[in-house]
């Protein structure tokens, strides 16, 4: 093995130590904690979860059963996993943007996990992307095809919420190098 080839392999291992590794430690704790506030929120009614025409449809396709035969406990349960799985899906989509905001940082804020470029492109894109996401969620026929169902403003500012929470977490860890540190690895 060459030495340039070595370098390689150890600079790739501490880029999955320092970068990789707590982002996706930390989206799968909040992605949990999100699932289960979702179901729980909608299970207890804490939150209205609206019974649309549309909700229907989308709960009776997953069932792939008509929406008559559904008893309406059955919708019910159908509708909270829905509501929960919706969730979830916003949640990775705004933090798997910010990941890209976070790898080619555009203000010194933001670095942490990758060297400090000062590029707007990326940031631009993750823009864009979160904007073409809300646009899907505002749009029946797409919120339909990708199995989604429309969130109570409560949830999308939660969400919005425990995004900037995990950001500021993620962040932190990166600054302090706190998951090398716990697993006693030299970065």
């Amino acid at each position: 093995m060459t030495a340039l080839a070595a370098g390689n392999r150890t600079r790739l291992s501490a880029n999955i130590m320092h970068f990789t590794l707590p982002a996706a430690l930390l989206m799968f704790a909040f992605g949990l904690l999100i699932y289960i506030g979702a179901f729980f929120v909608a299970e207890r009614g804490l939150a209205q979860v609206d019974a649309s025409a549309e909700m229907v449809a989308t709960v009776a396709r997953a069932a792939q059963t008509p929406a008559e035969s559904l008893s309406a406990e059955q919708f019910k349960v159908l509708a909270i996993f829905y509501t929960a799985q919706t969730s979830l899906v916003t949640f990775f989509v705004l933090s798997g943007v910010l990941i890209m905001v976070f790898a080619e940082p555009p203000l010194r804020w933001f670095a942490g996990g990758a060297p400090y470029r000062g590029h707007w492109l990326t940031a631009a894109a993750a823009a864009a992307l979160i904007v073409a996401y809300y646009l899907l969620l505002l749009l029946p026929g797409l919120r339909a095809f990708f199995e989604l169902v429309p969130l109570p403003l409560f949830f999308h500012l939660a969400i919005l919420v425990m995004t900037v929470g995990w950001a500021l977490l993620l962040r932190t860890m990166w600054r302090r190098r706190w998951l090398g540190r716990f697993l006693d690895i030299a970065e």
